[in-house]
């Protein structure tokens, strides 16, 4: 694990939050390192980020509750609070810069790996569980993710 902020899991997982990050204190906006040391100094954490290259890092490992969705509220669901029933995957970009080719092919797989282990119900942005404080993911193809998601039972509502 690389974050240490977390706790047990007591609730199974229902649902995926997807986030976008990168660091503001680095001239390497898109820097791992530096983001991992960010979210450690805010005490966050996300079960996954996804680097400009693609690659996935483990940050929490799905079993536990990261703190990435904060005060939140699905209301499709009625669900309050999703870290307790939600995995949180960022992509690593800023508002200005889109993602990879290699990210969104990489998040699709790691959706699909997670739809096999867990009963997931549905993909939200993080904008849309706490609208007046996150604009998170930043110029997500939430079109692109529907259509490769769409031989499964999952809802994307974004």
């Amino acid at each position: 694990m690389h974050l240490k902020h977390f706790e047990p899991r007591n609730e199974p997982v229902r649902f995926i939050v997807i986030h976008s990050c990168y660091s503001e204190k680095s001239p390497n906006p898109f820097c791992v390192k530096q983001i991992i040391q960010m979210l450690d100094e805010l005490r966050l954490s996300y079960h996954f980020l996804i680097s400009r290259s693609g690659h996935i890092f483990e940050l929490v490992p799905d079993n536990y509750v990261a703190w990435h969705a904060g005060e939140s509220f699905f209301p499709e669901f009625k669900i309050e609070k999703l870290n307790k029933c939600s995995i949180g995957i960022s992509l690593i970009a800023t508002e200005s810069s889109g993602y990879t080719p290699v990210q969104m092919k990489n998040l699709i797989e790691l959706l699909n790996f997670l739809f096999k282990k867990h009963s997931i119900e549905a993909i939200t942005s993080h904008q849309h569980i706490a609208p007046s404080r996150k604009s998170d993911p930043w110029a997500f193809n939430w079109d692109f993710l529907r259509s490769k998601l769409k031989k499964t039972r999952v809802k994307v509502i974004y």
